[in-house]
């Protein structure tokens, strides 16, 4: 079982440990990365601070990140909020999903993440990568559905 808070060190240790002993066999297999990403495919309702709550299509997830799909409105509202401020600011990005058939008590997930990059991915559309801050409710339905990504 991990502790409550899903940011603390010792959570970190327990899921670094399952890491290695379950890495996914996905194209992500070989990135040297803290976490490993799982494939997914998620529909999160989102929003910055300055933004209307938009749909984006969740890609990939790990227990320190994700990367979403997300239109220009997403996009515009993040840019407006990084000019609008004298210094250079974090961009928070508030998600609430739901994980598919969770059979916890609750399988909706709300967090918060801090935007690492923005990149095109079509027309009209982008890839944006989050590093989680805060897990404000379902860690535990978030644990077991990258538990589950990897078998």
């Amino acid at each position: 079982m991990l502790p409550d808070d899903p940011s603390s060190p010792d959570t970190l240790d327990v899921v670094e440990d399952n890491l290695h002993d379950h890495l996914p066999e996905t194209s992500y297999e070989d990135e040297p990365r803290r976490n490993q990403r799982v494939d997914a495919f998620l529909f999160a309702e989102t929003r910055s601070a300055h933004s209307d709550t938009v749909v984006s299509l969740i890609n990939n997830l790990s227990y320190s990140g994700l990367q979403m799909e997300a239109g220009a409105v997403l996009v515009d509202a993040l840019q407006s909020e990084w000019q609008s401020t004298a210094q250079p600011s974090r961009l928070i990005v508030s998600f609430h999903l739901d994980m598919p058939e969770e059979p916890s008590s609750t399988n909706e997930v709300k967090l918060h993440a801090e935007v690492v990059y923005i990149r095109d991915a079509s027309d009209e559309m982008y890839r944006i990568g989050v590093e989680i801050v805060e897990i404000e409710s379902g860690a535990e339905a978030l644990v077991h559905f990258i538990e589950d990504a990897k078998l």
